[in-house]
């Protein structure tokens, strides 16, 4: 195939995502929100189709935030993950439940009894890249696949080991992991949103 002219396919930028949504849809996608959409799917033409039902839900979570996959985008995403050891993928999970702070995740590490050095192993399977400050994934999708193979409670586990580990003054973090931490009405949570409310 030498010669042969190569055709290289990109993420979808924001303004053609909001072509490929609108003609699928009659719903209207302010900048906003479909900015935020755009972020949590990386511009992945199936995962825009599959996901447009979870915009409103990721629009109330924090920035930064995951969305748990499902079908074949989660089989699709998942496989390396799946193969890590327990260790590095209770890390992973951690990761992709929230990495906003290195220094939370360590500490939420530390509490679920691994360490953050455990990211290694994932490091070296492609699915993150290791750097002084942070924890990048591969690509969005493979984050939202880390954390949708997660049965319901290892993430509120992870939600809740991070809520005891953001910093003190990051109430809307800490209240949204609280939040997806609880089963049912929660008070603590409750209360959490109702001060960030407040400082907002």
């Amino acid at each position: 195939f030498a010669g042969l002219p190569t055709l290289h396919l990109g993420p979808l930028t924001v303004d053609s995502a909001r072509t490929l949504l609108e003609s699928a849809g009659p719903e209207r996608w302010p900048a906003a929100r479909l900015a935020r959409f755009h972020e949590a799917t990386g511009g992945n033409p199936l995962a825009i189709l599959d996901l447009a039902g979870e915009a409103e839900r990721l629009a109330a979570a924090p920035p930064h935030t995951p969305v748990a996959l499902t079908g074949a985008l989660l089989a699709a995403y998942s496989r390396k993950a799946l193969a890590l050891s327990p260790e590095a993928g209770t890390a992973l999970l951690l990761a992709a439940t929230d990495n906003h702070d290195l220094a939370a995740l360590g500490r939420a590490c530390k509490a679920a009894g691994v360490g953050l050095a455990a990211l290694q192993e994932a490091e070296g399977a492609g699915l993150v890249r290791l750097t002084d400050s942070a924890v990048e994934f591969h690509h969005p999708l493979v984050r939202a696949a880390v954390y949708g193979e997660a049965g319901a409670a290892a993430r509120r586990e992870a939600h809740l080991l991070l809520a005891s580990a953001v910093e003190a003054g990051e109430l809307d973090r800490r209240a949204w992991h609280l939040a997806e931490a609880a089963v049912g009405p929660d008070d603590p949570a409750a209360a959490l949103l109702d001060a960030a409310a407040e400082d907002a």
